[in-house]
């Protein structure tokens, strides 16, 4: 029993630090590991309470190692510049509107896409199988410690990234910032429904299937099917594709602009980032980023030639790139 309670607290170890790795609000993984050993604290299950307390530390320890790391390297903890929002606090407060109306949106992740049908579904969902005695019934449940942890946890993830996206700017507050909280309140909700008992939990249970099923189909079958009728190219073309163009590059070269599967293609290259707004506080100018790399050992530095939003990149940028004889895929530079 012993061995298999220290096999789960390395699981959750690995878990929360590979959170971390994969995007630095991961670390929240840390926090909720944290949390669930506040839960064995009250329910006086010591060995349980420190092996979870323990597993949540080491990976704070050592995300605090790779942000000082960073700091070393570039000066920044998180590696790069972080720059002031950029909306203004109306303009943040309707993006947050939207970004919840996204997230209520069983249908697609888009508020301005099925929102309306997608209420109607659920509202009719619950009319049809659910009565004044089975919403009764949750309130008379025991134990509500699990489903309030998902809750809180949830909470606590929306009032950190909302902050942090005040506080900075970067992705959108869409889907991608404001799913795991959208997770832990379908946990809660899950987590209260199954507690009830007999034919409540079956009206609850069939409710669930129906509402969860439609979002399921969308967003995973639907969006599925889709793309496969899409004319985008596949994976393997892709790849294909990217192969071909960067082939003839000399090894240890530096590139900007670089199509994002070129760093996996051909990790032998140097891959460095042009400043550009609203990402970093200002956008460079060709002959600023000339004096900022250090060309070192490379065999030469080299632009692939994009499709980027002009606004965004310097205009010597977008003057040297609507330049390119014939739109090669480099242009040499040094």
């Amino acid at each position: 029993m012993e061995t298999q309670q220290y096999k789960y607290g390395i699981h959750m170890m690995l878990a929360a630090l590979f959170m971390f790795l994969m995007r630095y609000i991961g670390l929240i993984g840390a926090g909720i590991v944290g949390l669930l050993g506040f839960y064995y604290l009250f329910k006086k299950q010591w060995r349980n309470m420190v092996i979870c307390w323990f597993a949540g530390s080491i990976p704070l320890v050592l995300a605090g190692l790779y942000l000082l790391k960073n700091y070393a390297d570039t000066g920044l903890m998180t590696g790069m510049e972080r720059v002031p929002s950029i909306e203004t606090p109306a303009e943040f407060l309707y993006m947050l509107y939207e970004g919840i109306m996204g997230e209520m949106n069983i249908f697609s992740t888009d508020s301005n896409i099925f929102m309306q049908e997608s209420l109607i579904f659920v509202l009719l969902s619950v009319f049809i199988f659910i009565r004044w005695k089975h919403i009764k019934s949750l309130f008379q449940i025991q134990q509500y410690h699990i489903p309030f942890l998902f809750l809180f946890t949830g909470m606590v993830y929306f009032i950190v990234i909302v902050y942090m996206r005040w506080s900075a700017y970067f992705d959108p507050l869409g889907f991608r910032l404001l799913a795991p909280t959208t997770l832990m309140v379908w946990l809660f909700l899950v987590g209260w429904i199954a507690q009830v008992k007999e034919e409540a939990w079956r009206r609850w249970r069939s409710t669930l299937i129906v509402i969860l099923g439609a979002a399921c189909l969308f967003n995973i079958g639907y969006k599925s099917f889709t793309s496969l009728q899409d004319a985008t190219p596949t994976y393997q073309e892709t790849i294909s594709e990217v192969e071909e163009m960067y082939n003839n590059l000399p090894e240890d070269s530096i590139v900007a602009f670089e199509n994002i599967h070129a760093r996996y293609v051909r990790p032998d290259l140097q891959y460095i980032k042009v400043h550009f707004r609203p990402y970093f506080a200002e956008d460079e100018t060709y002959k600023h980023f000339m004096n900022r790399i250090t060309p070192n050992h490379a065999q030469g530095v080299y632009f692939a030639v994009p499709t980027f939003k002009e606004y965004r990149f310097h205009q010597s940028f977008v003057e040297l790139m609507e330049n390119a004889e014939a739109r090669e895929d480099f242009i040499k530079v040094e």
